[in-house]
């Protein structure tokens, strides 16, 4: 197929990576390899007018995820186990992950604030037998324990890492399967902070491959039901290399504002995964409610990238109206999806700034589609990663490649595609299926647009419905 798009990749970005073959935590291991005392979590608490902040190296959370790591061990956790995350943005979050990867495990990441009924059927869907969550969800999740598959839920408070708390983590040297195990049938509660063992030469290796399962994220695919998507590290790897390639991060220290979820595809690739690889600093908000907290922290912590959705964009667009000085040292601003052309107009006029916006999918690790940071065009979602295609399809069948100009569905192909649903190989097998090319691996996404004679693509409607 034709790839009109490549003459508009901006200078330095290659039509093609080499992509690490290495599992996810080793990206933070290469990281705190290459730069140990750099800062790798600022988490501040967003009351007041001043943020007061507690600072991790990516030494101290290495350390802490091999200690970590070696504490599930001890409880049981083994390869191909499915470990529920149901946290906000946290250090814990970024701890608990990267030590589920360690292992071999899988992370099946659900937003705390999900209705309790969602929960519950992402847990059951999934069979995590482990939970790891705050102790109000799993307080909500209690009366249904009985109708769960669960053997334990490790409970934090996400206060318990901010800096005026000096008591963070008890080392453990007992084994934990003595200490923790349960009596009886109900299911045991372990503090996230008892967790944690001392004798990381205890930790036992486990090979994981690139292909293997890293996490399941849920999505709406069907009206009204929750649908796992399965990623693999090959996946998500292949997606922050590629992210990071396109907005050419990674060679200074930048500060990356982490306030999209990362239980969500994009706060994953995009705010965490790219940000550990580049060896950003990424700063992190407990008791985000307002804003203004974000502008705050904007000014505070001097953040250059600021990954977020277009409703949060818009906001700021509105503040930065009324006083840009706080936005004195953003220069990249990366959006979920299309934004409104009067906040992108208010954005542009902050100096030294860059805007992109995104088109992806959980299906698709998150991103698939960017806008170039020099030739931009209005009303666009830019143009195919490196190693990534964009084709639109007939609406019908879906066997036929549309000329430049004519609407139809929208389907990509690239490392980043998922591998399947969880447990529903016939539902993927509708959604990845041969292309108009006549090859396999294509994700027909739902969704409808254009791409012009350069390769650009533009949104007209959303995901259809089945």
């Amino acid at each position: 197929m034709l790839k009109p798009w490549l003459t508009h990749y901006d200078s330095g970005v290659p039509e093609s990576l080499h992509y690490p073959v290495s599992p996810l935590d080793h990206l933070l291991i290469h990281t705190a390899h290459k730069t140990p005392k750099q800062t790798a979590v600022i988490f501040a608490n967003a009351d007041g007018r001043s943020l007061a902040a507690a600072k991790y190296s990516y030494k101290e959370l290495t350390t802490a995820v091999y200690q970590f790591a070696a504490g599930l061990q001890q409880l049981g956790i083994q390869k191909g186990d499915r470990v529920a995350v149901m946290l906000p943005n946290c250090p814990q979050f970024i701890i608990a992950l990267n030590a589920i990867w360690r292992l071999g495990a899988i992370a099946v990441c659900a937003e705390s604030r999900y209705g309790t009924r969602n929960l519950e059927e992402i847990v059951l869907d999934s069979g995590s037998e482990t939970i790891i969550s705050t102790e109000k969800v799993a307080q909500r999740l209690e009366k249904s324990w009985d109708k769960l598959p669960l053997d334990r839920v490790i409970v934090t408070d996400v206060e318990d890492y901010l800096p005026w708390q000096t008591k963070r983590v008890n080392l453990s040297t007992a084994p934990l399967t003595q200490l923790l195990h349960p009596l009886t049938n109900n299911v045991t509660t372990i503090p996230f902070n008892k967790v944690f063992f001392k004798e990381i030469a205890k930790l036992k290796l486990i090979e994981v491959s690139f292909m293997d399962t890293a996490v399941i994220l849920y999505a709406q695919v069907r009206p009204y039901k929750l649908t796992g998507v399965q990623l693999t590290h090959r996946n998500l790897v292949s997606n922050a290399t590629a992210v990071n390639a396109w907005c050419q991060t990674g060679n200074t220290q930048d500060r990356r504002l982490a306030v999209v979820p990362f239980s969500h595809a994009f706060g994953l690739t995009v705010a965490l995964n790219t940000g550990i690889f580049a060896g950003d600093t990424l700063v992190i908000l407990h008791n985000l409610l307002r804003p203004e907290q974000i502008t705050q922290a904007i000014k505070q912590y001097q953040i250059n990238i600021l990954p977020a959705t277009p409703a949060m964009l818009t906001h700021l667009a509105a503040q930065s109206q009324t006083d840009a000085k706080p936005f004195s040292n953003l220069q990249k601003i990366i959006s979920s999806g299309p934004l409104p052309s009067e906040t992108f107009a208010q954005l542009s006029t902050l100096p030294n700034i860059h805007i992109t916006e995104t088109f992806g999918r959980p299906e698709t690790s998150a991103v698939v589609t960017m806008n170039p940071l020099h030739s931009r065009k209005s009303h666009t979602l830019g143009i195919p990663l490196p190693d990534t295609s964009i084709m639109i399809a007939d609406a019908e069948l879906g066997t036929n490649e549309l000329p430049p100009g004519e609407i139809g569905e929208i389907i990509a192909k690239g490392p980043q595609i998922m591998q399947s649903y969880w447990r529903q190989p016939g539902t993927a097998a509708e959604y990845v299926r041969i292309g108009p090319d006549g090859q396999h691996g294509w994700y027909f996404t739902g969704h409808f647009g254009y791409m012009d004679e350069d390769g650009f693509l533009y949104l007209t409607e959303q995901r259809k419905e089945n």
